[in-house]
């Protein structure tokens, strides 16, 4: 797993938490950030041996570091569709509670990005699944894209590649927030 947290399962709130895992930046819970903060966890290695250095919360193509974070908030929004925990009184709940997310960015904050980033990103989840040392059970692929015209035969052939990998590509159908890849 290319996620130590997820390989041990720790949860943030757990007894044990404290011994691997500190709050970093001081927002009262574990997050990304603290863990690519902290030396015990992102030592500036790529100890998976995938090409990727500390991507021990996913990937940012359009940087090329491994801080994925959503500067435009869509990514965001569709990922608490789908994973929001209910019964918490927050006021959001997504339709599997218990998912994790591997977040993958391309975009930048005006949701605009190169189509090569996007085939890089697809690409770096079927390695994660199709690892033979040590597989990412990545089941689903969401790609809220909301982008017309930007077929090519690269982008067909790593989709492709994510069934042939039993990962399901889900694409946005209507998508109201306009993309634009160059």
């Amino acid at each position: 797993c290319a996620l130590p947290i997820c390989a041990l399962r720790l949860d943030a709130n757990n007894a044990i938490s404290p011994l691997v895992l500190r709050d970093l930046n001081g927002n009262s819970y574990i997050d990304a950030a603290d863990l690519l903060d902290d030396p015990l966890w992102s030592d500036g290695l790529d100890t998976d041996n995938n090409g990727f250095e500390d991507d021990l919360v996913g990937w940012d193509f359009q940087e090329n570091d491994n801080q994925p974070f959503d500067e435009h908030g869509h990514g965001t929004h569709v990922a608490g569709i789908l994973g929001a925990t209910g019964n918490n009184g927050l006021g959001v709940v997504g339709v599997s509670w218990t998912t994790t997310i591997l977040p993958l960015r391309f975009l930048d904050e005006n949701n605009a990005g190169d189509l090569s980033d996007a085939i890089e990103a697809i690409n770096y989840q079927t390695l994660l699944r199709t690892s033979e040392t040590n597989p990412t059970n990545i089941r689903v692929s969401n790609n809220s894209w909301g982008v017309a015209h930007a077929l090519s035969q690269n982008l067909f052939d790593a989709v492709a590649a994510t069934t042939e990998a039993d990962i399901l590509f889900v694409a946005a159908a209507g998508d109201r927030k306009s993309t634009r890849l160059n």
